[in-house]
């Protein structure tokens, strides 16, 4: 073919025999396999009326026959909305009946849940296929087993739909438009986004492995496993993140790659040293990371134990973004880069002026993925100024155009007329070396409006909180202005976060909101 990056689907045609997914349970799949099975549900689609531009919802967890519903659906120009499977009945049925799929795919992890959720939805039991026996649906395999193993005809490119993760208020589906293009074609565009690190795609086919850390749920986890199908590339699947694990499955298989977050990247130096020491980490050429802020202080460690591999990126479903280099964020730290290659970034006054290097405003992104709100054209105006899009960031960009986040908008803290931003003091509050990991919220307030309250989950549960809260209030004290102490402070085993590292504040605000919770004040 002429296509530098030909895809997953000619490439498992061509070379059918290449391992193409270790499975959660370790399980090798060939391409061939995974590929006779992706045609066989497309063909099954296809046979029931299922047409491009429908749509489909995916509900599984991380296993390789999550990759086949995807592959099916994206060859065939079907709509296909992967639901996050720990959500509850409630909000999975406000997905379901906001996205109207012809089918639903479930799995054994999962089929409660959705028992409970197409009944609250008025979804028909016959529209929804298990990839497991007994879980009182037909299986897939039922219902494909007498469609060809061919490639369907008329294949075109069908793009994923995903929901706002729902941090605040209703997730929304982020809907971009069908474009007429044969999933070939689109394996060359999407494998460019790996150029934003400095690689050359079509350097890389059949040179590499991909190690999946997150849900695949989720918008990078998914679009990186793509990705690395279409290089040629093994897939390696965990079911759920942990640090001890990950590392051996990078010195096993000899991971190039892989997608983390700062959660992940704090569990990793938690571990002993000597078991980092230990863990043959050679192969890694990339690990990048994003979709929460990451402490200056932790990416530090990471870059000075891994070296010159670490990338992130600033992006959003809704458009994007920056890109940075482990040496370009050693001259800046704390930066999340500047524009990747057709990417813009402005930075934007309340009533839509662009302020100069160093105001924080917010944060604008060309939207150089047009998209709407699905069901919602308001929401979709008003996250819009022109062509320029926003996430609801806040932050500024310095001389030389790199950004720096401060914070959410919506997370802003209103103190006695004072802004707060609290990423500023969580950034502070972290380098304890007794907290694990902290939130910062704004507490109402009869006096001030809000006040500035910290939840830090102790590295050991074990710490006397009153010494602690000392020690935390110096510390405060010596780097921030009287305003952005924190007024309380709250103990905690674990803070709420979903699967992709992003802290859930409104869960926090919420409780905050409630009846006042067990805490220590500061002086």
């Amino acid at each position: 073919m002429d296509n530098a990056v030909p895809g997953f689907w000619y490439e498992a045609t061509e070379t059918p025999e290449w391992v193409a997914v270790h499975d959660i349970d370790g399980t090798a799949y060939t391409a061939g396999e995974i590929l006779a099975k992706t045609n066989r549900v497309s063909n099954a689609l296809r046979a029931e009326g299922v047409e491009a531009g429908d749509d489909v919802a995916i509900l599984t967890r991380n296993r390789a026959d999550t990759l086949v519903l995807e592959r099916a659906c994206a060859q065939i120009g079907v709509y296909h909305t992967m639901v996050n499977s720990h959500l509850t009945a409630p909000e999975v049925a406000y997905i379901l009946e906001d996205s109207s799929p012809r089918r639903v795919f479930v799995e054994d992890r999962t089929a409660e849940l959705a028992r409970r959720a197409v009944d609250l939805a008025g979804i028909e039991h016959g529209r929804v296929c298990s990839l497991d026996p007994g879980d009182h649906f037909v299986t897939v395999e039922e219902w494909s087993s007498t469609e060809s193993v061919e490639a369907p005809s008329d294949r075109t490119i069908g793009p994923v739909m995903l929901y706002t993760s729902g941090t605040s208020g209703r997730p929304k589906g982020v809907r971009p438009p069908r474009v007429d293009m044969s999933p070939e074609e689109y394996a060359t565009i999407r494998s460019g986004l790996l150029r934003r690190y400095g690689i050359d795609p079509s350097e890389q086919l059949g040179n590499g492995v991909h190690l999946v850390t997150s849900p695949l749920y989720h918008a990078a986890p998914l679009a990186n496993a793509s990705i690395a199908l279409d290089l040629r590339h093994p897939v390696v699947l965990m079911d759920r993140f942990d640090a001890a694990s990950a590392l051996l499955l990078i010195e096993e298989h000899a991971v190039t790659w892989t997608h983390v977050v700062p959660t992940m990247m704090r569990r990793f130096m938690e571990l002993p040293e000597a078991v980092r020491a230990g863990a043959d980490t050679s192969s890694l050429r990339w690990l990048i990371h994003a979709a929460a802020p990451c402490p200056v202080d932790l990416k530090r460690r990471v870059i000075d134990w891994l070296g010159d591999v670490v990338w992130e990126y600033y992006a959003s479903t809704e458009g994007g973004g920056t890109v940075i280099s482990a040496h370009e964020w050693l001259e800046r730290p704390g930066s999340v880069g500047r524009p990747y290659p057709g990417a813009e970034i402005r930075i934007f006054d309340e009533v839509g002026n662009d302020v100069p290097p160093g105001v924080t405003g917010d944060i604008y992104m060309l939207n150089n993925r047009p998209f709407t709100y699905h069901n919602d054209p308001e929401k979709t105006a008003a996250s819009m100024r022109g062509n320029y899009v926003t996430a609801g960031d806040v932050g500024y960009l310095d001389e030389a155009g790199y950004l720096f986040i401060a914070d959410r908008r919506t997370d802003l803290i209103l103190t006695g007329g004072v802004n707060v931003y609290p990423r500023e003091v969580e950034d502070v509050l972290i380098m304890h070396s007794d907290v694990a990991d902290v939130a910062v919220i704004g507490r109402p307030d009869d006096d001030l409006g809000q006040v500035v309250h910290a939840v830090v989950e102790l590295a050991d549960p074990d710490r006397d909180s009153e010494d602690l809260v000392a020690e935390l209030s110096l510390l405060v004290a010596e780097q921030l202005s009287s305003q952005k102490h924190p007024r309380s402070y709250e103990f905690r085993d674990q803070l709420p976060r979903n699967e992709a590292g992003k802290l859930l504040r409104r869960v926090l605000r919420d409780e905050a909101a409630g009846p006042a919770a067990s805490s220590a004040s500061s002086a």
